[in-house]
């Protein structure tokens, strides 16, 4: 009979299943070593079973058994018994279950219920609390580097203090949270409101806001969901140290990181000797001083008297467990330790046992499943937590659950219901195999991730179709894929989303394949001949010459490859970073000019492309000279570059000087009236230094008794200079005298600013200035005589939830009304006309964050506005609509208008000054759905149609086509938004909902009258209408009949209805006249378009010849301009276009068939000289060559307009192309890519530098795109 150690019915735990057959193997007289030879199991994984570090997996089932059989276990029933033991071993404890007490967590964090096993770090916990009491309104940053115990501190040692009632904060309901992917929605669960005022919140790992959600949108959701608790929530937040430079561009952070940051920083020895002794203590363990005294010799770096790395405390903690588990009789030991590996090696060791314990199909599901819990930018790799659904989606499952839990048994995994990941980033760095993974395959991952987030936008989409791969992202995934075999990393949705993608592009392309496979079989004859011709040349050339063109054969397909994913890169980036996708794109064409280039680069002039100049990261200040001819930029390095402004092109660097102080850091500048002199403030003060010589010159520096200065300004006669100090005092001086100038009266304050920041403003006559003030309020002061002690005239209270700060003022130029930029995420504005009552007018709302700075054009017509939503924005001061908006990687800091208010110029944390010219190729300030619009050649105008929330039409100058300028706004009462101009520019039509069409003389744009109306008895809504060239026609079809009404409106005071005419079937869709006047084409639904020829006002003929039918409706019309050529477009799925020749009505025949559009096409239209035609469909704008009918080639497929697209024309002498439709605005694009390239290259700025170039242009030796 066995002895009881021996017993499996008694193991309850993996430490019970251990003892038990270390028992069994003492009993045999074998050491682990044999065991493992005899067994022919790894010696690796069976000294794991011994020692209860982990338990046999379901696949190893057959190697336990083989172990037993060594030791002796031979028959079935007893095998069984054992492996039933096992089985209890794997499952959690559970209530009448023997608890193991181990006091180590390994590579896991220690959480609130670990606080009895948490010591070492009771100084920190103190801080942390006393700087948590003292100052509740600013969060507190627990930062340090990865592995120095910051989430412990804020579970096991705030939270849990917290909890104890021992911190003082009696009532307080506490939450702890990680981001993960979707921030946002975490903390919508949290359920913190306006109401819940006496709340902490603690953000672990707060990094994962950039690591984790790659939605930039739903990042601006989250801080500024942080932004708007009240003051009384208490906000802790952990802080990985190598994310310090994302945290110091978002405003919450700024403060915190200045004024209640704590350090997470490395152990003293008694600390440490705590940390390894006291839970062994607790637990009634035995710890050999020897052990100790190895464990901190183990930990001392050889080069530092600090006690340990930082970062090395997961590793003590995972050698302790693991010397834990194989102590005997609760005696740690330093044979023990040895056994594990020690701190260099447990964590290797133990991570290997467990691989070589799968079996070989096992191993390979492991790389899979780490691979996917790494997230990498191609340069960092941290965790990524991944869905179990993501994880499991593959055609192994069991495997997969099986490799999840024997890394979850040793601490690896960290596994949630519906979640799994890498238990502690230290396990990425100290398992070689791991590394390996992660360095061979690095670009891939980054490459199989985005293909993981787009599959799973296609599945959250209900699979629509239009979340498919286009074709250059489905090249870059596909070939991906197809390299290394990589294809067996998908999923079953990644491989299903390829798969649909492909099938998708594949019925397009066939499409096509077939149009041209009757010409390619006329010419089969002629291909022939010239091969044969061909091949007898090479025979007399020789093989060096055929050699020769398989090299550059193989060099073009590598160019054309590198060309569509360095343009899909620009795409990705457009949204962001425009002005470097704008380099992107140019360098795609120079590559290669693929239809992906050219559409990169065409879209690069429809997003108001910036001119970039980069200087170093941090907050940054520009100033334009009052006589425009200079730009200074101010760094947070302390050095100032001045820029010489030009009418054309980018601004050239002219020279650079560093504030005179040490370590200065710059945080604002401005200019003298007379363009001499420049002040910079920062956090030395301010300096006064001469910019109107060949080199900037240091003139005197200004005593701030030791404060640093957040905002400059300079009064109007140049003779007073105020300067900012954090807590919202102003310094002022008088700099008549340069050689000595004066300290005037401060503004003192009552009480600091909540916020580290400071703005000031001067009124143009000098006589007032405005400054944020504490409480919520911007007050306002008599500075007249500037001797005298500034009088308070008037104070405005900030609306907004909380301490809310004025981060930027501004005047208008006649000092009427004032905008603030305030911490409340808007511009609040006042009429001060009357001081002694000034009047509270609407704010700017719709930011994601606070809105640093604010600055008038010269009329005070516009707001510039700059936010740390990452936008730079001109409103409207009457309305607040948005002028013009752009979009920016870095939290803008500062704005600023040229003098000619042609420019607008913002600085922004990432360092980057950027200059747009306005209002630039994007109209805004349309609030409805742009249905259509026209373009009227002879004046240069756009009449832009709009329902749906506008009900107006539109009328815009674009003499200049990349700057078009509004020129009036009718007001048409339920406007259906269909309307046509005639070709003089001067007579338009519109429609409504009613079945009515209103009648206007334009004139000169600016005053359009009505002149006339016209019905058709209550019919229907007016789908669309044309205008006949001579303006005596116009033309509407009926949306509820197969018919079309015409009138007779050459008396626009006295219409005349005229016969309708017949469209054989469904109802009316588009309709056009031809540029002559002797044609009229409407598209219908029912499958089939109709054209007469228009023989006077009162006689129409059909036309006749070959017009085919179509699948579907036809939806679009559209006449070439010298009516040579009709263009239709046909919907119900295949969305083909079809070219006809209509010079003889009596003979109209088919010239081409186009195909492509996924979606219905919109509306067609062709370039003045004929040579391209325009289809919006969907999202897409698609523009083909059509100068020969026979040979159409697709020039490029246009997608910056971001929503769908209804409309698209050709504007100017056709190289500019505007289009409207969802998204409540017109872009511009030029269709030239040479003019687009040159467009590019005189306004880029900064070049792109050679690490972006490494970076996005990857396998290209950079060259230079401007020469």
């Amino acid at each position: 009979m066995k002895a009881d150690a021996t017993d499996p019915s008694t193991v309850e735990n993996r430490l019970d299943l251990g003892a038990a057959l270390t028992a069994l193997r003492e009993e045999a007289g074998l050491t682990v070593r044999e065991v493992a030879d005899k067994s022919r199991v790894p010696y690796g994984t069976t000294s794991g079973w011994f020692s209860g570090q982990h338990v046999p997996t379901k696949a190893m089932q057959d190697g336990f058994f083989g172990v037993l059989n060594t030791l002796g276990v031979t028959d079935s029933a007893s095998r069984r018994t054992w492996w039933d033991a096992v089985a209890r071993a794997r499952r959690t404890p559970g209530r009448g279950s023997k608890e193991i007490t181990v006091p180590y967590k390994g590579l896991d964090s220690f959480t609130e219920a670990d606080a009895q096993w948490y010591f070492g770090r009771n100084a920190l916990v103190s801080s942390a609390i006393e700087q948590l009491v003292s100052r509740p309104h600013v969060p507190l940053v627990i930062i340090g580097p990865s592995g120095s115990g910051k989430s412990s501190l804020i579970r096991a040692g705030i939270a849990a203090t917290i909890q104890s009632g021992k911190a003082g904060i009696n009532g307080a309901v506490l939450h702890v949270i990680t981001p993960g992917q979707h921030p946002y929605a975490t903390l919508n669960d949290v359920g913190i409101s306006k109401d819940n005022r006496n709340a902490i919140l603690c953000i672990d790992q707060f990094e994962e806001v950039w690591s984790q959600c790659n939605d930039a949108h739903e990042r601006r959701q989250f801080l500024k969901k942080l932004l708007s608790y009240p003051p009384e929530v208490r906000l802790v937040i952990g802080l990985r140290a190598d994310f310090y430079s994302h945290a110091v561009a978002e405003p919450l952070l700024v403060r915190a990181l200045n004024e209640n940051s704590l350090v997470v920083g490395t152990l003293s020895a008694e600390e440490l000797r705590a940390a390894i002794t006291e839970p062994a203590h607790v637990a009634g363990y035995i710890i050999d001083d020897e052990l100790v005294r190895v464990l901190t010799d183990d930990l001392a770096p050889r080069d530092s008297p600090a006690t340990h790395d930082a970062g090395a405390l997961p590793l003590l903690s995972h050698a302790l467990l693991s010397t834990c588990a194989l102590s005997k009789r609760k005696r740690m030991t330093v044979a023990d330790y040895y056994a594990t590996g020690g701190i260099k090696e447990a964590v290797q060791q133990t991570a290997d046992r467990v691989f070589d314990g799968l079996t070989p199909a096992q191993q390979t599901a492991a790389r899979r499943v780490f691979q996917r819990l790494v997230s990498t930018d191609g340069t960092t790799e941290t965790r990524r937590r991944a869905p179990l659904t993501e994880v499991l989606d593959v055609e192994r499952p069991d495997d997969v659950r099986e490799v999840i839990e024997a890394f979850t048994d040793q601490r690896m995994l960290t596994v949630t219901q519906d979640s799994v990941e890498v238990t502690h980033e230290v396990l990425l760095r100290e398992w070689p195999r791991l590394q390996g993974w992660i360095q061979d395959n690095k670009d891939g991952l980054v490459v199989h991730r985005r293909l993981t987030s787009a599959a799973q936008v296609w599945v959250d989409s209900d699979r629509d179709r239009s979340a498919l791969l286009g074709a250059g992202r489905l090249e870059v995934f596909g070939q991906w894929a197809r390299t290394d075999d990589h294809e067996r990393d998908l999923n079953n949705l990644e491989r299903e989303y390829l798969a649909a993608s492909a099938a998708h592009h594949h019925e397009l392309a066939e499409a096509e394949r077939q149009r041209r496979r009757k010409l390619h079989r006329l010419n089969v004859t002629l291909a022939v001949i010239a091969v044969i011709a061909v091949v007898a040349a090479l025979g007399a050339v020789g093989a060096g010459v055929y050699a020769n063109n398989q090299r550059q054969s193989a060099e073009l397909s590598r160019n054309e490859a590198l060309s569509r994913q360095v343009a899909l890169e620009s795409r990705l980036m457009r949204a962001d970073s425009p002005e470097l996708a704008a380099q992107l794109a140019l360098a795609a064409y120079r590559i290669f000019p693929t239809t992906e280039a050219t559409t990169a680069l065409m879209d690069a002039t429809a997003v108001g492309t910036p001119t970039r100049l980069v200087h170093s990261p941090g907050s940054m200040g520009v100033a334009i000279s009052p006589d425009g001819s200079m730009l200074v930029t101010s760094t947070a390095d302390g050095i100032a570059r001045i820029y010489q402004l030009t009418a054309e092109g980018a601004p050239v660097l002219t020279a650079e000087f560093a504030s005179e102080a040490e370590r200065h850091v710059s945080f604002a500048v401005a200019f003298t009236p007379d363009s001499s002199l420049v002040a910079l403030g920062g956090s030395d003060g301010v300096e006064l230094w001469g910019v109107d010589g060949s080199a900037p010159e240091f003139v005197t520096a200004l005593d701030t008794d030791g404060d640093s200065i957040h905002a400059v300004a300079v009064s109007p006669d140049g003779q007073m200079l105020a300067a900012g100090t954090p807590d919202g005092g102003v310094l002022r001086w008088d700099i008549t005298n340069l050689q000595q100038p004066v300290s005037l009266p401060p503004v003192d304050v009552d009480a600091p600013l909540s916020i580290a920041a400071s703005a000031i403003a001067f009124t143009d006559d000098g006589q007032f200035m405005a400054t944020s003030a504490a409480d919520s309020q911007v007050k306002l002061w008599d500075v007249s005589d500037p001797a005298s002690e500034p009088s308070e005239v008037a104070s405005v209270p900030l609306d907004g939830d909380g301490a809310i700060v004025a981060m930027g003022l501004a005047f208008s130029p006649d000092g009427r009304f004032l905008a603030a930029a305030t911490s409340a995420t808007d511009v609040q504005r006042w009429d001060i006309s009357n001081l002694d009552a000034p009047l509270v007018l609407e704010s700017f709302s719709g930011f994601d964050s606070w809105v640093n700075d604010v600055a008038f054009t010269r009329d005070g017509r516009h707001l510039a506005v700059g936010s740390s939503d990452q936008t730079a924005q001109i409103r409207d001061w009457s309305d607040g609509a948005i002028v013009s908006s752009f979009q920016t990687p870095g939290l803008v800091t500062s704005v600023a208008f040229t003098p000619d208010e042609q420019t607008l110029i913002a600085g922004a944390s990432d360092g980057i000054a950027r200059l747009w010219q306005v209002p630039g190729p994007v109209v805004e300030g349309i609030t409805g759905v742009v249905f259509q619009m026209r373009y009227n050649n002879e004046r240069d105008r756009i009449i832009v149609t709009a329902g749906r929330g506008d009900r107006a039409v539109h009328v815009f100058d674009v003499q200049d086509p990349a700057k078009p300028a509004r020129l009036s706004r009718v007001e048409v009462d339920e406007h259906s938004a269909a309307g046509d101009v005639s070709a003089d520019g001067e007579f338009l039509a519109a429609g409504t909902l009613e079945g009515d069409i209103l009648l206007f003389d334009l004139g000169d744009g600016h005053t359009p009258r009505q002149v006339g109306q016209l019905s058709n008895n209550g019919d229907s809504l007016i789908p669309s209408l044309a205008v006949a060239p001579d303006k005596s026609l116009v033309a509407a079809p009926s949306y509820a009949g197969a018919y079309v009404f015409v009138w007779d409106v050459r008396d626009p005071e006295a219409p005349q209805e005229l016969p309708d005419l017949d469209l054989g079937g469904g109802h009316g869709e588009m309709i056009d006249f031809s540029p002559n006047g002797k044609l009229l084409a409407a598209g219908s639904s029912a499958s089939e378009f109709k054209l007469w020829r228009v023989i006077d006002t009162t006689n129409f003929e059909p036309a006749r010849g070959d017009f085919g039918t179509f699948s579907g409706s036809v939806p679009a019309v559209k006449f070439n301009h010298d009516s040579t050529m009709l263009a239709v477009a046909g919907g119900g799925g295949d969305n083909i276009i079809r070219l006809y020749g209509v010079e003889d009505p009596d003979d109209v025949t088919i010239l081409a068939t186009l195909t492509g559009p996924r979606s219905e096409v919109t509306s067609l239209d062709f370039s003045p000289d004929g040579r391209a035609l325009s289809a919006t469909a969907g999202e897409n704008i698609w523009l083909w060559d059509v100068t020969d009918p026979a040979d159409v080639s697709l020039i490029g497929t246009p997608a910056a307009y971001e929503g769908r697209v209804n409309d698209a024309v050709f504007i100017g002498d056709g190289s500019r192309l505007a289009a409207s439709g969802w998204s409540y605005h017109v872009k511009v694009w030029s269709t030239d890519p040479e003019a687009a390239a040159a467009d590019i290259c005189r306004q880029r700025g900064t070049p792109i530098s050679a690490d972006e170039w490494d970076q996005y242009v990857e396998g290209a030796e950079q060259f230079e795109l401007c020469d």
